[in-house]
């Protein structure tokens, strides 16, 4: 009698988090304001990374501290796009998930964090 070998949930995570960044994510026109503020990348990504090295519940718990921060990083997007109107630096400087570029593992052009593309250049 073989024992069973119990299958890992860890790449099926890893996989359903794929699916989601190439197929819904550009689909819903947002990008991770983590990412759109610190140049790192995305909460989508660093769940996948942080699943597939650490396991379910370790990625999890990362990936909470992850969004806390990434939720900070939307609010002083959004509050440095409303000081940027304000100041008449709003004009062509703006941003969209549109254009860009590509994510952070190259394979899509948004990734996750539902926030809106709202992030501006404050210099003249």
């Amino acid at each position: 009698m073989t024992a069973a070998i119990p299958l890992s949930v860890s790449p099926l995570a890893c996989r359903l988090i794929e699916v989601y960044q190439r197929r819904l994510s550009p689909l819903k026109g947002f990008r991770c304001a983590y990412r759109a503020r610190n140049g790192r990348a995305s909460c989508s990504e660093f769940a996948r990374r942080a699943i597939e090295r650490l396991g379910v519940l370790t990625g999890v718990a990362l990936l909470r501290r992850r969004f806390d921060k990434c939720n900070r990083a939307a609010t002083a997007l959004e509050y440095e796009a409303r000081r940027a109107k304000k100041k008449g630096r709003w004009k062509d400087r703006c941003w969209s998930a549109a254009n860009s570029g590509p994510g952070c593992d190259g394979r899509s052009t948004t990734d996750a964090c539902d926030v809106l593309s709202v992030g501006c250049s404050l210099w003249p």
